[in-house]
């Protein structure tokens, strides 16, 4: 049992994980590279300051040292630079659009305050319906539309912010400062309203555009927007949560040290309530941690036994050994981890066997033990499973209810276009579904080897046939424990989502049961009949006074 508890223990100081990485991993991964700061400073001297502030904000508030001094570095350098520090980067081509709110802005205005004013938006048509670029002509057709959802219309007196939407997506399209995708996006939605059909999909990217733009200068604006993909990356990102500066700081902060927001966006969709708590702690070890989180697409877990074991004596030095195995070789560390695992369920096997009374092996052979050798590793290995299932992270867990992706749809929906759809929808197994019928079949599996270990033992027994009958008949409740096993499986999986534990589906606390009665079926009539009717034939052909 001790030799078990030191196994478990050594198993869980293994930072190594399935479906998840530790945040001693993320942490020491972030160690080896630059932190926010370093990559700040990066910025700064490729002149592009308004990044940098970004990355600054970003640092300030996951906490990240030296964030002072950066400040301070920051500050001195736009001083002495105050082009750059108008428009966050180098961009003399704005000087003609801007102009006139040049003369009456003082520091570093926003974009929608370089955009809004009347003549500001006048020199940028002008310069935009000399473009060529039919997206740019598709886009600028838009102010034309008076039938809207979101703004009020161009035309109309109130039409300023739209019409400050419509010229910074399309000054954006003109200058290449979009993805490929993305702009290709943005001009469908936009064709589509010129032609007649529902506005709302691009008055929520213009709604978009302008939320951004009342809160970063050019720089800014360009470089977080430069990071999407996609319109469904752009989406998910802005309806995240970001209601300041240091909202689109963060974010922007995690998709520059991988290059697109996509995964992001796809961790915020997949986990949204730790997502920010994630990010932000990765952000606070160094961009090579953030790297590493985003792009292993698996959930940060935290161990909470940890802390407790590393109070034992030389815990500290054991783990920083399993942390450089982990760092070094990730799947020799983690298969390590599973044996360890598998030894420390074989201690208490093979303890719980000696703690069972024995039983006589034959009427005149000595007492062993009720568990034997092969039987132990089968419970041993049993439990492994059970351990991998439950102990590792977002694996037996259900998964995290992901956001529906944001769309927009028709107010009403044609019969046809229903039912193409529900026809086009397939039963889809959760990965939670599947790895419940894995735990089931393999527990099933085991039951069915040891019964066949202990209908061996009786078959080896030097006795005669008719107490071989007996010694069966007393082995069937043995027998049908695939059964009982069954039943409980499926009351689990009915009682499991009251509780909101997990979400199986009924399919599968089902086949819990079906599973049982297979194994048994096939267990009692391939192996137990035949043996149970070879031996009344023995019996009954013996003679009478053996």
């Amino acid at each position: 049992m001790l030799l078990g508890l030191l196994a478990v223990g050594l198993a869980a100081l293994v930072p190594a994980y399935l479906r998840a990485v530790d945040t001693a991993v993320v942490e020491a991964v972030g160690k080896k590279g630059p932190t926010l700061v370093n990559e700040a400073v990066m910025l700064i001297q490729e002149e592009r300051i308004g990044s940098a502030e970004l990355f600054l904000r970003a640092a300030r508030e996951v906490g990240v040292p030296e964030h002072e001094k950066l400040a301070r570095y920051l500050t001195e350098f736009k001083k002495q630079h105050p082009a750059l520090a108008r428009y966050g980067v180098p961009a003399p081509y704005l000087d003609p659009l801007f102009a006139a709110a040049r003369a009456g802005e003082q520091g570093e205005p926003r974009v929608l305050d370089l955009m809004l004013p009347e003549s500001a938006r006048a020199v940028t048509l002008r310069m935009l319906r000399q473009s060529a670029r039919p997206g740019v002509r598709i886009l600028l057709a838009n102010r034309e539309l008076t039938r809207m959802t979101l703004f009020p219309p161009v035309p109309s007196a109130s039409g300023q912010v739209l019409d400050t939407a419509i010229l910074l997506t399309a000054l954006l399209d003109r200058t290449d400062l979009l993805s490929d995708h993305l702009r290709q996006q943005i001009e469908s939605l936009a064709d589509a309203a010129n032609r007649g059909k529902d506005t709302a999909p691009i008055e929520a990217v213009y709604l978009d555009v302008v939320s951004l733009a009342r809160m970063l200068n050019w720089g800014q604006f360009t470089a977080f927007l430069g990071l999407m993909d996609s319109l469904e990356t752009f989406r998910e990102v802005m309806h995240s949560g970001v209601h300041s500066i240091t909202d689109v700081a963060v974010l922007y902060a995690a998709g520059q040290s991988v290059g697109n927001a996509a995964p992001v966006a796809r961790l915020l969709r997949k986990n949204p309530e730790k997502a920010r708590e994630w990010i932000n702690f990765s952000l606070r070890c160094g961009t090579d941690g953030v790297r590493l989180l985003l792009t292993g697409d698996r959930p940060l877990h935290q161990s909470k036994l940890r802390p407790w074991l590393l109070q034992v004596p030389l815990a500290k030095t054991v783990f920083g050994w399993l942390l450089r195995l982990t760092l070094a070789l990730p799947w020799v560390a983690l298969l390590l981890k599973y044996i360890l695992w598998f030894d420390a369920a074989f201690c208490f096997v093979r303890g719980t066997a000696w703690l069972l009374p024995l039983e006589k092996a034959s009427v005149t052979g000595p007492p062993v033990p009720q568990l034997g050798l092969y039987q132990q590793q089968i419970l041993a290995l049993l439990v492994l499973v059970l351990a991998i299932t439950m102990g590792e992270p977002s694996l037996a867990q259900a998964p995290p209810a992901e956001t529906a992706p944001l769309s927009w749809n028709l107010p009403v929906v044609s019969a046809a276009v229903g039912d193409k759809v529900n026809e086009a929808i397939k039963p889809i197994m959760d990965e939670i579904n599947l790895i419940a019928l894995g735990v089931f079949a393999v527990i099933q599996a085991a039951l069915y080897v040891l019964n066949l270990i202990k209908l061996r033992e009786v078959k080896r027994q030097n006795v005669p046939s008719d107490l071989k009958l007996r010694l069966l008949d007393n082995e069937e409740h043995m027998f049908d424990a695939g059964l009982y096993v069954g039943l409980g499986g499926t009351v689990l999986g009915l009682i499991l989502p009251a509780f909101n534990v997990i979400q199986p589906s009924l399919m599968v606390a089902y086949a819990s049961t079906l599973f049982g009665i297979l194994f048994v079926s096939v267990l009692k009539i391939c192996h137990v009949r035949p043996y149970r009717r070879s031996l009344i034939l023995d019996s009954s052909s013996a003679p009478a006074g053996l």
